[in-house]
């Protein structure tokens, strides 16, 4: 279902699926603050770093951001470079890590 492009690792997986875990209830992914940071960031872009499945829904770009986030994929600079709106999500809500380059 990712798509062959999606790197299917198992940490990548792990960390994916923590994303759902972090998330909850879509405790985040369903709020209007995160679905205007999904949109204009990477539902409209249709991708997220090669895969189309981030694009998908909220509730998934939720979780490829936090596999994005707890891979070594990107550094926290590509993301804060090219996502802005979702890193200031993910530090506004403190789930952004403290300690990685």
């Amino acid at each position: 279902p990712y798509g062959k492009e999606w790197t299917t690792s198992t940490a990548a997986i792990y960390a994916h699926e923590l994303g759902h875990v972090i998330d909850g209830n879509d405790t985040y992914s369903g709020s209007d603050e995160w679905h205007d940071a999904w949109t204009r960031e990477i539902s409209r872009k249709g991708t997220f770093l090669g895969t189309t499945y981030g694009a998908t829904s909220p509730f998934e770009g939720f979780a490829e951001f936090c596999r994005a986030l707890h891979t070594e994929e990107v550094t926290t600079r590509q993301l804060e470079k090219q996502y802005p709106k979702c890193v200031a999500f993910w530090r506004k809500y403190d789930l952004w890590p403290t300690m990685r380059n």
